[in-house]
C-alpha cells in the first residue's frame, strides 16, 4: 500500500474535475486499432478480457458509456480468460498508451500538465487496489492506475528530443484480441508541442503525426 499527501499529488476522482481526463471513463479519448473503436480505454479495458467472445467484446464496444460496457463483462464474468489477473496490470498498461497513441495531442498535453508530481486516482468505491482511499488528509492504496499514469507521463517529459518516438506492444507473452484481430506491435510518434513556437510549425507537426500514425495502423 502507498500513501500520499493530498496536498501534494494531482489526484482525480471523477471525469468532471481539471484531471478528468485521466480517468478511463473519461468520454472524448476515441481509441482506434485497425478500424475498431472504442469510446473509451475502458471499453478496450473490458472487451479484452474475452479474446475468444468476440460477441461479447462486441457489445461491450457498442455500450454507449464505460458503466454500461463493464456492466457487461461483470454479466460475462463467468468466461473471462483464465489468466487475467496474472495479466490484467500489464493490459491496464496497454490500454492507457493506446489511449496515448490515438489522443496523443490532448491525452498527451494532459498528461505534462501534471508536472513531476505523483498521480493519484481517488476511488469512489473503497478501491484501494486501482486508486485510493481518503484517510484524513491521507490518500492510501496501490493506485495501480495512477502509479502506470505517472510512469507513462514520466515516458513523454524526460524525453529530450521534443518529438517522442514511442511503441504500443501487447504485453511480453500476451496474445490480446479484438473482434477476432490479434493486436500486433504499432510504432508511434507524439511530437512536443511546447518546443514548437512557430504556429505553423506546429500545425505542419500535428499533420505528420496524424499521417505517421495513420499508416501504423493505429487509426
Amino acid at each position: 500500500m502507498n500513501t500520499y499527501s493530498k496536498n501534494e499529488v494531482i489526484s482525480f476522482r471523477t471525469t468532471r474535475e481539471v484531471f478528468g481526463g485521466l480517468s478511463n471513463m473519461s468520454a472524448g479519448y476515441l481509441i482506434t486499432l485497425y478500424g475498431i473503436h472504442c469510446r473509451t480505454s475502458e471499453h478496450l479495458y473490458q472487451a479484452l478480457k474475452f479474446p475468444n467472445h468476440p460477441e461479447i467484446q462486441a457489445e461491450i464496444l457498442a455500450k454507449p458509456s464505460p458503466i454500461a460496457a463493464k456492466m457487461v463483462a461483470k454479466r460475462c464474468r463467468h468466461l473471462i480468460r483464465p489468466d487475467w489477473e496474472k495479466i490484467k496490470l500489464p493490459v491496464m498498461a496497454y490500454c492507457l498508451r493506446a489511449k496515448l497513441q490515438c489522443n496523443s495531442w490532448r491525452f498527451g498535453d494532459l498528461l505534462r500538465s501534471t508536472g513531476g508530481v505523483d498521480i493519484v486516482e481517488i476511488s469512489s468505491k473503497r478501491d484501494t487496489y486501482w486508486g485510493c482511499v481518503r484517510q484524513g488528509d491521507l490518500l492510501v492504496g496501490h493506485n495501480h492506475l495512477g502509479v502506470q499514469l505517472t510512469n507513462l507521463r514520466d515516458e513523454l517529459v524526460n524525453d529530450e528530443d521534443g518529438f517522442h518516438k514511442a511503441m504500443l506492444a501487447p504485453p511480453d507473452g500476451v496474445e490480446l484480441r479484438l473482434m477476432g484481430r490479434v493486436l500486433g506491435t504499432l510504432d508511434f510518434y507524439i511530437p512536443d508541442v511546447k518546443e514548437i513556437d512557430d504556429p505553423l510549425a506546429r500545425i505542419r507537426a500535428r499533420r505528420l503525426e496524424q499521417r505517421l500514425n495513420s499508416t501504423l495502423g493505429g487509426f
